[in-house]
């Protein structure tokens, strides 16, 4: 799959996903969103990534799996779902 929009623009568009995970309760989901696509990370955003993953940095490739253990009303439905719609409408899968 080779993303249409990158993530980080889609979530920062309003026309696309701006609108989805605003705040800064979000911050956490839009950095992990980010890696899982594969994409760079700020410095501010790789010591959230750090915290949350125990990793030093992202891997630069889009994940296979992404598992977590979170709580409830933790924003995974809502995080995920935009994941999902990512992948569905703003990759490309022809080779």
């Amino acid at each position: 799959m080779r993303p249409i929009v990158p993530m980080r623009a889609a979530l920062s568009d309003r026309d696309l996903f701006g609108g989805v995970l605003v705040g800064s309760s979000w911050d956490a989901w839009r950095t992990l969103l980010i890696a899982i696509c594969g994409e760079a990370l700020t410095d501010e955003e790789r010591v959230v990534f750090k915290a949350l993953t125990g990793r030093e940095c992202e891997s630069l490739e889009r994940v296979e799996e992404f598992w977590a253990i979170v709580g409830r009303r933790s924003g995974k439905t809502r995080a995920v779902a935009v994941l999902a719609v990512f992948l569905a409408i703003l990759g490309s899968y022809a080779d």
